[in-house]
């Protein structure tokens, strides 16, 4: 591919791609979350596509860093405190 012609996905793609219903992808571009172009000639029903870029941008900006692991914290149990409970 030249720079000019970028790979352009259809909405049935993007939500193959992104595993949601193609109604959320319908959101996310009225939404102005992901962009899309209206590719449809009339006014009625709009028929968006989106360029494979937008759609790598949208997923970097909606990753998640995972998440830290916290070091748990032994406690010294209390050896000058009977225990009553361990014969229950």
């Amino acid at each position: 591919m030249s720079d000019t012609t970028t790979r352009r996905l259809l909405v049935d793609e993007v939500s193959e791609r992104l595993r949601c219903p193609k109604e959320r992808v319908l959101r996310l571009i009225r939404a102005g979350l992901l962009r899309g172009i209206n590719a449809g000639l009339g006014t009625k029903r709009p028929r968006y596509v989106v360029d494979a870029a937008d759609l790598e941008a949208f997923e970097r900006v909606r990753a998640t860093a995972p998440a830290a692991v916290e070091k748990k914290i032994k406690r010294r149990q209390q050896e000058s405190v009977p225990n009553y409970f361990t014969n229950v």
